[in-house]
C-alpha cells in the first residue's frame, strides 16, 4: 500500500487548501467563495481538508487528492457556484462518467472532462464511497456542526452527515501519472507587451496561451508551485457582442456557464464575500462607513461624464483599495486582479463631438495578475458585457474591448492540458490589418505601392526604381518608417509581393499582384 502521511498530503494546491483534522472524514468544497469566509465559521477540529473549485476542471485535482489518501467520506458542497463546478461535482456522484470520442466525460455535463489518467474503477470506487452533500449558497457548516446523523451510503444527500468521526482509508492510496508537458522551453522575445488581436474570446484565449507557452517564463508563486508568466499581455477583442456568447468546446465551458458567470460577477451585495467586483464597482466605500457621498457608483459616474462630454478621458473606476490591499493588511490572495477600468468615445469622422450617440464605447480593464488559463475568457465576457450595458446607455456602438493582463500567467498544473488546446486548436488568423491595405504597380523601372485606408481611400503613395541595389529593402523602410502595417502576415505577404515587383522589373517580366509572374511578350 502507498504511504501517504498527513504532512505530504494533499499533493495539489496544499498552499491553497485549509488543513484541519487529519482523523476526519468530512471535505468542504466552497465553490467560488473564499474558503477562508467558511473557515471562520466552522471548527478546524470538524474537518480534514477545505477548498474552493472554481471549474469544472478542478474536480481532477480534487479526485486526485482525495484518492492519494482516500480518508474523505463526506463531502460537503458550499458557497457561490458561479460556473457550475459544484453541479458538475454533483453530476459526477450521480451519473458517473462516460467515454466519448475516446475522453472520459461526467454524463450530462458539457465538457466535463476527467483526466484519462484516473481509471474508471477508481472513480467508481470514489462514487461509492464519498457521500456528496448539496448545500450551495450556504457559508456556513455551524448548524450542523452538531448533529451526528452518520449518513454513509453514495450519491448526492441533503441530509447533513456527522462531522469529524474518527475513520480509515476506504481504498488503497493511488497517485495517478500527469500529462507530460512538451516543452517547459521559453524561446527568447521582447519580454513585455504582446498584443492579439482577434474577433472573438475563444480565438484570442488560443493565442494567449500560446504565447504564454513560448514565452513565459517559469515563476514561483505564493501558493507554492510555480507558474509560466509573461508580462503585459494586450488583448483586444473586437467583434464578439454579448447577446450570445460564442463558447467552442476546447474552452471546456458550456455557454450556461457562461451566462452564469456573466450574471453574477458584478454584483454589489457582498455577503460574507471580501469584496466584490460589482461592489467595488457600484457601491465603493473605502472607509466602509457609509457616509456621504460613499457608496459611490463608479459606472453611474463613468456614464454621466461621458454624457456630459464624449470626449472625456477620465471616466474610469478604479477597484484597489490601497488601505485594505495591500499585503500588510490583507492576505495576498484575497486582493482584486481587476484593478481598473477606463471608457472612452471615439467619434465617427465628422461627427459632432458633443454627441456620444454617433461615437463607440470602447473599453480597456487592466488586470494585475490574471490567470489567462482558467479565468482570462471569462472575465473578458464578464467585462464585454459590462461595456454593452455602458455602450446602451450611451447611445453608442459596441467598440474594442482591450484587456491589458500586467502579470499573465498559467499555473503548472494546467500546462499540459493548455498545450494540448493550443495543439488542436491553434490557428492562423486572416484579418484585415486595421491600418489598410497596400496595391503594387510596377511603372516602367519603378514600383508604385498606393496605401489605402479601410475604406478604400488612398492615404499615402511610396516609389522606388527597382534597378538600384536594395530597392525592396528600401520601399518596404519607407513603409516601416510610415507605420503603414501592423499586421506580422500582412507584412510577410507584402514583403513577399514586393520581391516579385523587383523580380519583374530586372528580369523584363509582368507583375499583377497575387498573381505569378508572366513574360511580358
Amino acid at each position: 500500500m502507498l504511504k501517504m502521511n498527513f504532512d505530504d498530503w494533499p499533493i495539489y494546491f496544499r498552499e491553497r487548501l485549509w488543513l484541519g483534522n487529519p482523523s476526519s472524514d468530512v471535505g468542504i468544497v466552497t465553490c467560488w467563495t473564499p474558503k477562508e469566509v467558511v473557515a471562520q465559521k466552522i471548527p478546524n477540529a470538524n474537518f480534514c481538508l477545505m477548498g474552493q473549485l472554481y471549474s469544472k476542471r478542478g474536480i481532477n485535482f480534487l479526485l486526485r487528492n482525495i484518492l492519494a489518501r482516500p480518508c474523505i467520506r463526506h463531502l460537503y458542497v458550499v458557497g457561490l457556484d458561479k460556473t457550475g463546478s459544484g453541479e458538475a461535482l454533483l453530476a459526477l456522484s450521480k451519473n458517473g462518467v462516460e467515454v466519448v470520442n475516446g475522453r472520459t466525460q461526467i454524463v450530462g455535463v458539457e465538457n466535463g472532462y476527467i483526466d484519462s489518467q484516473i481509471t474508471l474503477e477508481a472513480i467508481e470506487a470514489f462514487r461509492k464511497n464519498v457521500e456528496i452533500i448539496d448545500q450551495r449558497g450556504a457559508v456556513s457548516l455551524a448548524g450542523i456542526a452538531s448533529t451526528p446523523v452518520g449518513c454513509h451510503r453514495s450519491g448526492v444527500s441533503s441530509t447533513p452527515a456527522s462531522l469529524g468521526s474518527a475513520i480509515g482509508l476506504w481504498r488503497e492510496p493511488e497517485i495517478f501519472p500527469e500529462d507530460e508537458v512538451k516543452s517547459a522551453e521559453t524561446f527568447p522575445s521582447e519580454q513585455t507587451i504582446f498584443t492579439i488581436r482577434r474577433g472573438q474570446v475563444g480565438e484570442a484565449w488560443v493565442e494567449i496561451l500560446k504565447h504564454v507557452l513560448k514565452f513565459g517564463s517559469t515563476q514561483p508563486t505564493l501558493y507554492g508551485g510555480t507558474k509560466k508568466e509573461l508580462l503585459n499581455v494586450v488583448a483586444i477583442i473586437d467583434e464578439e457582442t454579448t447577446s450570445q456568447p460564442i463558447v467552442p468546446e476546447y474552452l471546456g465551458l458550456s455557454e450556461k456557464d457562461v451566462q452564469e458567470y456573466v450574471s453574477k460577477v458584478f454584483v454589489m451585495e457582498r455577503g460574507d464575500q471580501p469584496y466584490t467586483y460589482g461592489e467595488r464597482l457600484m457601491a465603493y466605500d473605502p472607509a466602509e462607513n457609509r457616509l456621504p457621498p460613499f457608496p459611490i457608483n463608479q459606472i453611474d459616474l463613468m456614464v454621466e461624464k461621458l454624457k456630459r462630454y464624449p470626449a472625456e478621458v477620465g471616466a474610469l473606476a478604479v477597484l484597489w483599495q490601497p488601505e485594505v490591499d495591500n499585503f500588510s493588511t490583507r492576505s495576498p490572495w484575497r486582493t482584486p486582479c481587476l484593478t481598473l477600468i477606463q471608457g472612452v468615445i471615439r467619434m465617427d469622422p465628422g461627427s459632432s463631438p458633443r454627441r456620444p450617440e454617433a461615437g463607440r464605447f470602447l473599453m480597456t480593464a487592466y488586470f494585475r495578475s490574471n490567470d489567462m488559463f482558467g479565468a482570462w475568457h471569462l472575465n473578458a465576457w464578464a467585462l464585454r458585457h459590462l461595456q454593452a450595458q455602458i455602450a446602451a446607455r450611451l447611445s453608442c456602438q459596441l467598440g474594442p474591448l482591450t484587456t491589458i493582463s500586467s502579470c499573465a500567467h498559467i499555473y503548472d498544473n494546467a500546462l499540459a492540458e493548455a498545450s494540448r488546446v493550443v495543439l488542436e486548436n491553434d490557428k492562423l488568423a486572416c484579418r484585415t490589418d486595421p491600418r489598410g491595405n497596400f496595391t503594387i504597380e510596377v511603372v516602367g523601372a519603378e514600383i508604385l505601392v498606393k496605401h489605402l485606408s479601410p475604406e478604400g481611400l488612398v492615404i499615402n503613395e511610396y516609389k522606388q526604381d527597382a534597378k538600384v541595389p536594395n530597392a525592396v529593402q528600401l520601399l518596404s523602410n519607407k513603409i516601416v518608417q510610415n507605420l503603414g502595417i501592423s499586421d506580422i502576415s500582412h507584412a510577410l505577404d507584402l514583403g513577399a509581393q514586393l520581391a516579385r515587383a523587383e523580380e519583374a522589373v530586372r528580369h523584363g517580366l509582368k507583375f499583377t499582384q497575387d498573381r505569378p509572374l508572366e513574360n511580358s511578350r
